[in-house]
């Protein structure tokens, strides 16, 4: 979830693929934190599904019903056109990015949820994909 990521200081590749070269260019960071944070974000976010993925194994919790939704959301995903796969993931992370952005802006809580929420259920309503949410 987006929202508990963003409000305890959490980082997603997403979102830094945005902030780090903003903060590049507004002479914030040097230039070689965008491929240290990129990489740092993204094996963070590839343990964090795999840890996720073991924890929902140990609890018997993708069996029957589950499992077979899950192969079957994994194969129409994996199935797709990839050019069009890849365009979807830009559009995807333009709105998380916007997502990053508003919640940055915000200076309340229910300020943080709204600008996390929109763009969010948009990207989702719109069918577009992301990688942390496909894990």
């Amino acid at each position: 979830n987006l929202l508990l990521i963003l409000l305890t200081g959490g980082v997603l590749m997403t979102g830094a693929s945005a902030t780090v070269p903003a903060a590049v260019l507004e002479k914030k960071a040097h230039w070689i934190s965008i491929p240290k944070i990129v990489a740092i974000s993204w094996v963070g976010n590839l343990v964090g599904a795999v840890i996720f993925a073991l924890l929902v194994h140990a609890c018997d919790m993708n069996t029957g019903a589950t499992a077979e939704l899950a192969i079957k959301i994994t194969y129409k995903k994996c199935s797709k056109d990839f050019i069009k796969t890849f365009i979807k993931g830009i559009g995807c992370n333009w709105l998380v990015c916007m997502a990053v952005f508003l919640s940055g802006q915000a200076q309340d809580m229910a300020g943080k949820m709204v600008g996390i929420w929109f763009p969010i259920s948009c990207f989702v309503a719109i069918g577009f994909e992301h990688i942390p949410a496909n894990f």
